[in-house]
């Protein structure tokens, strides 16, 4: 195809003023570093290609995913972990849609918290420095979204974007159902997810050895951290992750109506 303990919170709020990597953009708003993962292999899917490559609109979905960032004044760099076997393609992708922003593509790892982990080993900021967290197959997160996700980590440890769930939640035990769920109560999870850099550095350390093992960041994070503040934004329905074919034909005609 050719295409110390780390500052948080209220500490890294006053450290901010003071630093040059964390400067305020022209209205003000903090910069931020934003990783985009892009190392998964499709299974879920069914393609012979992972999903972030597949045609979207004319584009790789990958493509869609890295213009919004580099629409965003706020973006000081876009780092890019890619799936290895595809990193070639990948990395076309990301020169075709980051035409502003600098970029480096690493190398994704066998799991998200590790393509995490090799991200961050890039970034030699403060610790207070903004990283946003974003699925390379969410093409629709919209700029409003982006800014919110990194305005809100001003003033906490941790930022995710929710949904309600329109759908009834059910506690089983293989096909038994053992308990219910107050939806009110339980929300979908969308990223991109906001962190400061210190507390991903001290959660994925060089040598690869990740907290708990956890399949979310968060988690992993939160196990390092007892006491974080996790606070929610509001997502948006149209910030759909495609995962099956149907995806992608939503998100196809989402596209077209932006």
């Amino acid at each position: 195809m050719q295409i110390a303990e780390p500052k948080v919170g209220r500490d890294a709020r006053e450290s901010r003023e003071r630093s040059d990597e964390g400067e305020p953009v022209n209205d003000g708003t903090i910069s931020f570093e934003a990783v985009v993962l892009a190392g998964g292999n499709g299974s879920r899917f069914g393609a012979d290609i992972p999903k972030q490559l597949i045609n979207l609109a004319g584009q790789p979905i990958l493509y869609h995913t890295l213009r919004k960032f580099d629409l965003i004044p706020s973006v000081r760099r876009v780092v890019v972990a890619a799936n290895t076997q595809f990193r070639p393609e990948i990395e076309m992708i990301a020169r075709n849609a980051l035409r502003f922003k600098k970029f480096e593509i690493v190398d994704g790892g066998d799991s998200r918290n590790q393509s995490v982990a090799n991200s961050i080993s890039t970034m030699n900021g403060p610790d207070d420095t903004h990283v946003l967290i974003h699925d390379g197959v969410r093409p629709l997160a919209n700029s409003e979204l982006i800014e919110l996700v990194n305005s809100a980590l001003e003033h906490a440890d941790a930022v995710v974007p929710v949904i309600p769930s329109a759908d009834p939640l059910f506690v089983v035990d293989e096909t038994e159902v053992t308990g219910f769920v107050d939806r009110a109560k339980v929300l979908r999870g969308q990223s991109p997810q906001g962190f400061h850099l210190g507390q991903l550095r001290e959660t994925f350390p060089p040598d690869g050895v990740s907290a708990e093992g956890y399949s979310t960041v968060f988690e992993e994070v939160h196990a390092r951290y007892p006491g974080l503040r996790i606070i929610t934004v509001p997502g948006t329905l149209n910030n759909i992750k495609i995962t099956t074919p149907l995806d992608r034909v939503i998100a196809g005609q989402l596209l077209l109506d932006e």
